[in-house]
């Protein structure tokens, strides 16, 4: 998964994740880049970003890039193991307005006309436009 955001709360009795919430064993090469979750987590398993890997877990190559997250939620991963994680991060409210830029150009900050609770938003729903100058 590439350039997404969850807002949504998730809550589950067993995993929950923000993102994805349960990688299994055919997930070798998966991965998220450029994603971030503001919504809240709740579950036995949670995770801001990531809820869990399956205990017998023999894909290879899973990342998580770039992925932030509120710090409100307690942990990114749920259920640390069998990944590799580069610059995630849980942030404050005021940092992820801010990470627009870092997040890549697939998103823009939501200032103009605020549509994201100042958040922000991939570029292909910023205002109905798929590209702003």
């Amino acid at each position: 998964l590439r350039n997404c955001y969850n807002t949504g709360s998730v809550t589950s009795a067993v995993t929950a994740g923000g993102i994805v919430g349960y990688f299994n064993s055919t997930s070798t090469g998966s991965g998220l880049q450029n994603c971030y979750n503001v919504g809240q987590i709740s579950g036995k398993n949670a995770g801001a970003v990531i809820g869990w890997f399956h205990d017998n877990l023999t894909a290879t190559g899973v990342t998580a890039n770039n992925c932030y997250a509120l710090d409100s939620n307690k942990k990114l991963f749920g259920r640390e193991q069998g990944y590799t994680a580069t610059d995630c991060v849980l942030v404050t409210e005021e940092e992820m307005k801010l990470k627009a830029t870092i997040l890549g150009t697939a998103y823009f900050h939501d200032s103009i006309i605020p549509q994201n609770g100042g958040y922000p938003v991939l570029n292909s729903s910023l205002y109905g436009t798929a590209v702003l100058p």
